[in-house]
C-alpha cells in the first residue's frame, strides 16, 4: 500500500515538473515536494487506517457439532457417507440394539408382574382387616366367657381354676388383636405407598423401563440437523462408549457462513453496524464481494477473567488484542451451496466507515490489487 502511494505521488510530480512543466523544479520546490509528499503520505496512511480500516485476517467460519454416541456398544452398521448431504435425523451409525432391547424386556415384564401384584396387595388389605374383625370378635367373646365364669365362681358353681383358664384365654385374645393390626398396618403401607397416584414399585418400573427405552433408541445416532460429514473414521465392530467429551464424528451444519475478521482497536471508534464492507478471498482470486459489518463483538480472549486462585499480575494485562468484527457477505452467488467458500478460508475485508469518504478510493484500489495478487501467491 505504502509503495503504490508513493508512484502515485511521483507520477504526479513527474507530470507537473517534467511532463508539463508547470513548475521549476529548484531546490525550494525539491524541499517542497519532500515535505508534502513525507507528511501527506504519514497523514493518509493515518486517516485510511482509522477511518477506512483493513485486515487480512478475515476467516470463514461454521458451526461444527462434535456427534457421539451416548450409550456403549459395538458398531454394526455406518450408512452415512462423507460429503453427502443429510437432513436432521438421518442416521449416522448403528450400535447393537440387542443388549438394550433385552433390558426393556426384562423391565416389561417386571412392570406387569408389579402391575398385576397391586390388586394382590388391595386383597391382602381386606384379608387383614377381616383378620382384625375375626380377632375382636374372638376377645369380645372371651370377655363374656370370663365376666360370665366370674359370676359362677362367686356363686360356687365354678372353681377359681375356670376363672384363670379364662383369663388366659382373653390374654391370648388381646395378643392376637396386637398381631392382626399390625398385619393389618402392613399390609395398608404396602397397598397405599405410591407416588403421583402410582404404586411406588410400579412407578420405579415404569422409570427404568422409559430410561431402558431411551437407551435403546440412543442406539441409532443420528444428524443433529442439516448438514453434513466431511470426515469419516468410524468402521463397523468399532468399540464406542457413552464417556464424558467422547465423539466419534464431527458434523458441519450447513447453516449460513459466518465471516469474522480481526481489526487493531484504534478502528473500533469510528466502525459502527451496518457500514460497508469489501471482502476478497484467498481461494477465489480476482472477485470482490460486497457487504455490510454485522457486529463489532463485545470481548476478546485476552480480557477473559477464568476463576482461580491466583491474583492479577502485570504481565497478564501486557497483551494487546485485535478486535473481532462479525461482516455478512450479500452477493447473490453465495445463494448456490456450492458457490460458497470454503469453511476456513482466509481473506481480506476493508470496513468503510462514514468519515474521511474521500478516500475510500485508494482502500478500493488496494483491496482489489490484494485479490489480483491472489492469482500468483496468498499471504
Amino acid at each position: 500500500m505504502l509503495t503504490l502511494i508513493a508512484l502515485c505521488y511521483c507520477s504526479i510530480i513527474w507530470l507537473i515538473f517534467f511532463k508539463f512543466k508547470l513548475l521549476p523544479f529548484n531546490t525550494l520546490a525539491k524541499y517542497i515536494v519532500s515535505i508534502i509528499g513525507v507528511c501527506g503520505i504519514m497523514l493518509l496512511l493515518i486517516m485510511m487506517n482509522i477511518y477506512q480500516p483493513y485486515s487480512t485476517d478475515l476467516l470463514v467460519n461454521q458451526p461444527v457439532a462434535r456427534v457421539g454416541a451416548r450409550v456403549s456398544g459395538r458398531v454394526i452398521d455406518v450408512p452415512v457417507q462423507v460429503n453427502t448431504p443429510l437432513k436432521k435425523g438421518e442416521g449416522l451409525f448403528q450400535i447393537d440394539p440387542e443388549p438394550y432391547q433385552i433390558e426393556v424386556r426384562r423391565l416389561q415384564a417386571a412392570l406387569a408382574e408389579a402391575e398385576q401384584a397391586v390388586p394382590q396387595l388391595k386383597a391382602a388389605v381386606d384379608a387383614a382387616n377381616a383378620g382384625l374383625d375375626k380377632a375382636r370378635s374372638k376377645q369380645t367373646q372371651a370377655l363374656r366367657e370370663l365376666e360370665r365364669t366370674s359370676r359362677m365362681a362367686k356363686k360356687g358353681a365354678a372353681s377359681n381354676r375356670d376363672v384363670d383358664s379364662v383369663k388366659t384365654e382373653l390374654e391370648a385374645r388381646d395378643a392376637n388383636i396386637l398381631e392382626a393390626t399390625a398385619q393389618q398396618t402392613q399390609a395398608r403401607l404396602a397397598y397405599e405407598s405410591e407416588i403421583n397416584g402410582v404404586n411406588t414399585t410400579v412407578a420405579q418400573l415404569q422409570a427404568a423401563l422409559a430410561q431402558a427405552n431411551w437407551n435403546l433408541k440412543e442406539t441409532t445416532v443420528r444428524a443433529p440437523g442439516d448438514g453434513i460429514i466431511t470426515q469419516l473414521g468410524l468402521t463397523e465392530g468399532s468399540i464406542v462408549g457413552a464417556v464424558a467429551m467422547s465423539h466419534q464424528l464431527s458434523f458441519v451444519y450447513s447453516e449460513e457462513r459466518i465471516y469474522i475478521a480481526s481489526f487493531r482497536q484504534n478502528a473500533l471508534r469510528h466502525i459502527r453496524p451496518g457500514d460497508p464492507i469489501e471482502a476478497a478471498f484467498d481461494g477465489m482470486p480476482g472477485r470482490i464481494f460486497k457487504g455490510k459489518v454485522d457486529a463489532v463483538l463485545p470481548a476478546m480472549g485476552q480480557g477473559q477473567l477464568a476463576p482461580g486462585g491466583d491474583l492479577l499480575t502485570r504481565d497478564r494485562g501486557l497483551a494487546r488484542g485485535r478486535a473481532f468484527v462479525r461482516i455478512t457477505i450479500d452477493d447473490d452467488i453465495f445463494g448456490e451451496s456450492d458457490k460458497k467458500p470454503i469453511i476456513g478460508i482466509g481473506g481480506a475485508v476493508a470496513i468503510y466507515t462514514q468519515k474521511a469518504k474521500a478516500i475510500r478510493m485508494i482502500r478500493k484500489v488496494m483491496i482489489r490489487m490484494y485479490t489480483w495478487m491472489n492469482f500468483l501467491f496468498t499471504p
